[in-house]
């Protein structure tokens, strides 16, 4: 009788053990965002900039449950026509007109404008390209978009900047298009 007994407390932990899977992450991003984009904009140093949001999120390939804490990059595009610095929402502290009436400036010395919220900025750290994924598995940043080539409009699958979201060996790409 023990035997049985021994084989029947075996069964159930055999199969809990063997129905244990190993998560597989992968990303979800954007398949591109759209950029309204004034090419007056593209000069370098002017202290004129878009912070761009973007969302890159975490999750389980085969249930596709979020997954928390684990650390997605980014990485956008410095060449002689684009660049985009990859932020943390974190990293930037925003310049409110309560601000300019405590400290009697304008603004802080090393401040953007941002073009799409009209507001100035400054930033907290300089470009940190990777973020952990919060409790729903999402990762937030800003791009930093500072100067962007302007393309005809072409539909979708044309002419765009790529930005690539990476977590460990997966990479998933999505493009910033000017309009």
């Amino acid at each position: 009788m023990r035997p049985l007994r021994a084989a029947v407390f075996a069964g159930p932990s055999v199969l809990v053990a063997c129905s244990q899977q190993e998560s597989v992450p992968a990303l979800f991003v954007p398949d591109s965002i759209d950029v309204f984009w004034n090419e007056a904009w593209n000069d370098d140093e002017d202290g004129l900039a878009m912070l761009v949001p973007v969302d890159v999120m975490a999750y389980d390939a085969a249930t596709g449950a979020p997954i928390a804490d684990l650390v997605v990059s980014l990485e956008g595009v410095r060449d002689d026509a684009t660049d985009i610095e990859i932020l943390a929402v974190d990293d930037v502290v925003w310049w409110t007109s309560a601000d300019s009436r405590r400290t009697g400036r304008a603004a802080p010395e090393e401040s953007w404008w941002d073009a799409r919220r009209d507001a100035f900025f400054e930033l907290s750290e300089e470009g940190a390209g990777a973020v952990p994924t919060d409790l729903e598995g999402v990762a937030r940043f800003y791009l930093l978009v500072d100067t962007l080539p302007t393309f005809d409009h072409e539909p979708a699958g044309g002419a765009g900047t790529p930005v690539t979201a990476t977590l460990g060996d997966t990479q998933e790409t999505f493009l910033l298009v000017s309009r």
